[in-house]
């Protein structure tokens, strides 16, 4: 059967969020703000966002909306992104949320027809992105006859919940990588034994950055033979994120050779909310990057490389780039911030054990890692089956 969505669910926006810390509360209802849609859709608890109480809700005008409906964002920069959320309680939404509450058809068969066919298509200017209560409620949708839909929602969530159980034990494994570091170096905000210190600058050959390809002329390329493009959204805590790689024109390495990105180089973020993410660049390939993002280049044997990316990625390193915006007020580090990093250096003979240990950890992550891989392919695959 194929309806308009107006005809099988109410279509409605949430209230001007109360502004004032104090119209807030720990133990009211929770008041879903746009910039909350992307840690919910991501599985985090509803509990850990703001609330607000009865008196509040009566005062500001808010609209009770309620469990089980569907919401994603319809004004402002976070349409764009197309994150998507079931309600699993009762809650106050804000005026940039559209709501849509079914009539009749599962809430889960909706969230997953709109993770598919995302919203945010709806979307005529993106320099002002914004989607109609109208244009939502005018959206044709297709539902299953009988307990397909039912059907259908049941072999999604079981091959969601076999990827969640993957997510889980990698992030296990990542916890356990960290817990050994502890163990064996002690905490490195602290130092409890007093190692040795030394400045990021003192182990590195070299410390920069790159550019923006468009301040030197040059433009992206669907092209792969080309050179990869690396920019801070690529680096992750740990590892580097390229499941969307970026490729720029191989004429920028001429101009910007001193940035061009080799095997075994480490990639720190500097700007933004993402400062201080590092990953190890480990590819075989022609690389360059923009300049949001520090390029350190060891050349010291007294430090390993698994012991420095756990280092660079700790709650000391963390709390150094904290302080280095801190005192100049800024939102992002320089290079200098970057050389002047502090390292501990415990003897190389614990480093080698240690990345010996991770070595180990790491072929149990590639082993879990392809489980999810083949996980993520069968639900995109019933995804593109049933909504396609």
């Amino acid at each position: 059967m194929r309806c308009k969505l107006s005809e099988i669910a109410l279509v409605s926006a949430g209230q001007g969020a109360p502004q004032g810390d104090s119209n807030y509360c720990e133990s009211g209802t929770p008041f879903v703000k746009a910039g909350n849609l992307q840690e919910l859709s991501n599985g985090a608890s509803i509990d850990a966002i703001q609330k607000v109480s009865n008196e509040v809700a009566a005062t500001h005008g808010l609209k009770l909306q309620r469990k089980g409906s569907v919401l994603f964002a319809k004004s402002g920069m976070s349409c764009l992104k197309g994150y998507v959320y079931v309600l699993p309680e009762d809650a106050y939404i804000v005026s940039h949320l559209a709501c849509v509450t079914p009539m009749g058809v599962d809430s889960d068969y909706l969230c997953y027809y709109f993770r598919f066919h995302r919203p945010n298509k709806l979307v005529k200017d993106a320099a002002y992105p914004s989607i109609s209560l109208a244009d939502i409620g005018c959206l044709e949708i297709e539902i299953p006859e009988g307990n397909e839909v039912t059907q259908i929602v049941d072999a999604l969530k079981r091959v969601e919940s076999i990827i969640n159980l993957h997510c889980q034990q990698i992030t296990a494994l990542d916890t356990l990588i960290k817990a050994r570091f502890v163990e064996m170096f002690g905490d490195p905000v602290s130092n409890p034994y007093e190692l040795p210190v030394v400045r990021l600058g003192e182990l590195s050959e070299l410390i920069t950055k790159g550019a923006s390809p468009s301040w030197q002329g040059f433009s992206y390329t669907d092209d792969s033979s080309q050179t990869l493009f690396v920019t801070s959204e690529n680096v992750r805590e740990g590892f580097l994120d390229l499941s969307s790689p970026k490729y720029i024109e191989d004429g920028f390495n001429d101009k910007q050779n001193r940035s061009m990105i080799y095997k075994g180089d480490f990639l720190i973020n500097i700007v933004g909310a993402s400062i201080g993410r590092a990953a190890q660049f480990n590819l075989e390939c022609k690389a360059n990057m923009n300049q949001a993002s520090a390029l350190v280049r060891i050349n010291d044997n007294r430090i390993m490389d698994k012991y420095l990316l756990v280092y660079l990625n700790s709650d000391k390193a963390q709390r150094m780039y904290d302080s280095m915006k801190s005192d100049t007020g800024r939102a992002n580090l320089s290079l200098q911030d970057i050389n002047d990093l502090t390292i501990m250096l415990p003897p190389l003979d614990m480093q080698i054990e240690y990345e010996t240990f991770v070595h180990q950890v790491d072929k149990s992550k590639a082993v879990v890692q392809k489980a999810l891989d083949e996980a993520q392919t069968l639900f995109d695959s019933l995804m593109q089956q049933y909504f396609g």
